[in-house]
């Protein structure tokens, strides 16, 4: 019987120093050098975060770019009215709806979206050329423990968006989180039961082909 025990101070200790180096390392190297590298414009965090969820997820409107960036409405219009100035992103009326404003990128904005994600894949695959494959998955399985872990011991979820510049295929790398994606409008914990009502034949929308192959 696996029974959990109390953390020592130094395991605590240990584990917030490598979680803030690590921090600190990837926002260094893949937010900032590499990215210096890759373009010829200054762009801060907040812009390469924005230029990634556009370039993944489609146009998105200012409020959903608020909530994602974690920012004020305020702060996200300075951010947008600069990479308007700059032609990274356009401004568009809403399908649907007039009176809301949709962003997307321009052709200069998807360029360097592509440039800096092909810059950090290049940094990627240099850091993986004497790593084994099996502890290249190991390295993965265990930051997404971590950012679970952390995540879920603050509750943040709530309050916290990670995935749609995680994956292209929507996944969530938060993978026990219950709030409701506030881009695809579903929670994962119903999206959960969806999956299990279709693996166990009680989903209620079934076609009488699909049930008599049952």
């Amino acid at each position: 019987m696996d029974v959990k025990m109390r953390a020592s101070p130094k395991t605590v200790e240990g584990l917030l120093k490598s979680a803030l180096v690590l921090s600190r390392t990837v926002d260094f190297v893949l937010e900032t050098h590499v990215v210096e590298s890759a373009v010829d414009l200054p762009l801060s965090s907040s812009k390469v975060q924005l230029l990634r969820l556009l370039g993944r997820r489609g146009g998105q409107m200012p409020s959903q770019v608020a909530r994602f960036l974690g920012v004020t409405k305020s702060a996200v219009t300075q951010i947008i009215d600069s990479m308007v100035r700059e032609k990274l992103v356009s401004r568009r009326t809403a399908k649907g709806d007039r009176r809301e404003i949709s962003l997307q990128l321009t052709k200069k904005g998807r360029e360097l979206y592509l440039a800096v994600s092909r810059a950090q894949r290049h940094c990627i695959r240099n850091m993986l050329r004497e790593v084994p494959t099996r502890d290249a998955d190991r390295w993965i399985d265990t930051l997404n423990e971590i950012s679970n872990g952390l995540a879920q011991a603050e509750q943040a979820f709530k309050h916290f968006c990670a995935q749609c510049a995680a994956h292209h295929d929507g996944r969530c790398v938060l993978v026990d989180g219950d709030a409701d994606c506030q881009f695809f409008g579903k929670s994962k914990r119903k999206t959960k039961k969806t999956v299990k009502r279709k693996k166990t034949g009680t989903a209620k929308r079934s076609s009488p082909a699909r049930s008599a192959s049952r």
